[in-house]
């Protein structure tokens, strides 16, 4: 049964947190939190990808377990492309994708005038009270004069926390699964309560900053 399934199977260490292959189907993978190994099924049609760590199509999964070290390579690199710096973006936690490069870039979204970098909650706020586009610059909450708190470095040591999860509206209740830095939340973050406490409609998206917003 699910017991003797998970009995056999190892967790790496008591510290390596995440989702593993099922050495024996590519329909299941284990989740391991604190060394402990918790068997899940994909959903119907889908089968896990030990590379993505996540189910997907049957096509575009990668079915494990694959080596955790990869293999010295034979061939020259084919991307011999000229590689971006980190250097050139000012942007909070900027990294260089695929394709991007600045001096092909142009032009720079984040020198227009037209252009608004957005939080989450700052994009709520907008649709709960939109705006004409001419009166845009005219958002208290979207002013560029604004002090912003920078957001904590990522910690070295973090939780994994299974949460229940629930929307009465949609009939819809389950268990889910987070990393975070800080003490476990009571439920899954969602929408109306993004700190987890467990109180549905707790936030609130309207700004209520000074006048002119």
């Amino acid at each position: 049964g699910q017991n003797k399934e998970k009995e056999e199977f190892q967790c790496p260490s008591h510290i390596a947190n995440g989702n593993y292959a099922d050495p024996a189907t590519c329909r299941r993978f284990y989740q391991c939190v604190d060394g402990y190994p918790y068997l899940n099924r994909c959903p119907s049609g889908l089968y896990f990808d030990d590379l993505q760590k996540y189910c997907t199509f049957k096509d575009e999964a990668k079915c494990g377990p694959l080596p955790t070290t990869p293999a010295p390579a034979t061939d020259a690199p084919a991307d011999t492309a000229q590689r971006c710096s980190t250097e050139d973006c000012a942007l909070p936690y900027c990294f260089c994708s695929k394709g991007w490069h600045p001096d092909t870039w142009r032009p720079r979204g984040r020198k227009r005038p037209d252009v608004y970098i957005l939080t989450v909650t700052q994009m709520l706020q907008y649709m709960t009270d939109p705006k004409e586009l001419r009166d845009v610059n005219q958002i208290e909450s979207w002013k560029c004069d604004k002090s912003i708190a920078v957001a904590p470095k990522p910690c070295n040591i973090w939780q994994t926390c299974a949460l229940p999860f629930k929307i009465p509206e949609q009939n819809l209740t389950d268990t889910r699964y987070m990393e975070t830095c800080r003490e476990c939340p009571n439920v899954y973050p969602w929408l109306g309560d993004a700190g987890g406490t467990g109180i549905q409609g707790r936030d609130n998206y309207i700004f209520s900053g000074a006048s002119g917003g």
